[in-house]
């Protein structure tokens, strides 16, 4: 056999967001009123970008239709699936409650929709997730000492860990 499919798999670093593919992006633009340009993709099911602050640019630019706690549901569900398709048993996601709060949602509010796509996906296909909170470099330390807090007060059975995320030069 020399198909992987069989064997058991955990995928432990992912950004959450990142997992968006262009149909769902282009869904959530849509819904969302967001106008985003097609040269962000590379293809059907990628993104183009040169390098990685080029990547770190159309990061946000994806990032940016992601607008609601059901967005981050549906993201989460239909990334946690896919997974499940390809018999991914685990998953450990970094997460950003700094992208969400930027589009007007609160941490506590973000953070249930990622939670419950999660429910959703392990009630259906048995995945188990868990995420680790990203603090955004680039947006200045008192950005990441801001998320850092939030995580300490408001402890979360899914939340593992806290990360850094963003661009690490300039940092």
């Amino acid at each position: 056999m020399n198909s992987t499919q069989h064997i058991p798999k955990a995928e432990i670093h992912v950004h959450l967001e990142a997992t968006i593919n262009p149909d769902l992006c282009r869904k959530f633009a849509k819904r969302n009123n967001v106008k985003i340009s097609d040269d962000i993709f590379g293809s059907q099911y990628a993104y183009a970008w040169d390098d990685f602050y080029d990547f770190i640019k159309k990061y946000d630019i994806v990032t940016s239709v992601i607008q609601t706690p059901e967005d981050y549901r549906e993201l989460t569900y239909n990334y946690l699936k896919e997974c499940a398709e390809s018999n991914v048993i685990y998953v450990e996601a970094m997460i950003s409650s700094t992208h969400a709060k930027l589009r007007g949602m609160t941490y506590h509010s973000f953070l249930e929709g990622v939670v419950e796509g999660a429910k959703e996906a392990k009630d259906e296909f048995g995945i188990v997730s868990k995420f680790i909170m990203n603090g955004i470099r680039h947006l200045g330390p008192e950005s990441v000492e801001k998320t850092a807090r939030e995580v300490l007060n408001n402890p979360h059975s899914d939340l593992v860990g806290f990360g850094l995320a963003g661009d690490e030069l300039h940092f």
